[in-house]
């Protein structure tokens, strides 16, 4: 399988050279002729994380409860679980996947269809897309950044750990937005006690 990957064509599974793929996101000229089957894999992975998003967002799954919108509908699992991915790093289009993302948001409960509100603040951080927090501070979405992880350390604890592959200038962006620099780990313990902790 070193050798191979898959092709799915009406249903059907395919194994083929891994050298298609080579060929289909290789360079857009070939021996000085044009690849007329050439796929730009960043444009390509932008467009599938943003059609991922407005398929979450369609108007007919609002009332669903998501395991049961998964099992009548194939693509919504794929669509709810990797849109981070395809979208990761593309804080340079913040606003247009805002444009999607707010879709999703309820204003009169500041509640996200399926999302967590914790889950959803740290996936964006995860997957370097923490930009989209600008918009989604603002009102009438009014993000709340102050969340807790799954051991219940303080949002500001995760982004601090994260912060030597970060520049500084995140962290003054994100405590700009309302990220509280007091925030507390799971055992009461504040940012000062971190650093006292590396003398």
């Amino acid at each position: 399988m070193d050798y191979a990957t898959t092709l799915i064509l009406d249903s059907t599974l395919t194994l083929v050279h891994l050298s298609c793929k080579d060929y289909l996101i290789g360079a857009p000229m070939m021996n000085n002729k044009p690849n007329n089957s050439h796929i730009d894999a960043v444009t390509a992975n932008l467009e599938m994380g943003l059609d991922c998003l407005s398929y979450l967002a369609l108007d007919g799954f609002a009332a669903h409860d998501l395991g049961i919108a998964c099992e009548q509908h194939k693509f919504l699992s794929y669509a709810y679980e990797y849109w981070f991915h395809h979208l990761e790093g593309r804080n340079d289009l913040a606003e247009d996947t805002w444009h999607y993302l707010s879709r999703l948001f309820d204003l009169s409960t500041k509640r996200v269809r399926w999302y967590d509100i914790s889950e959803l603040v740290l996936r964006l951080w995860h997957h370097n897309l923490y930009r989209l927090f600008e918009s989604g501070v603002k009102p009438p979405f009014q993000l709340d950044l102050n969340i807790t992880d799954t051991y219940g350390d303080h949002f500001i604890h995760v982004v601090v750990t994260d912060m030597r592959k970060l520049p500084l200038e995140t962290m003054r962006f994100l405590t700009s937005l309302g990220l509280d620099i007091n925030g507390r780990t799971r055992f009461r313990q504040a940012l000062l006690h971190r650093c006292i902790r590396g003398w």
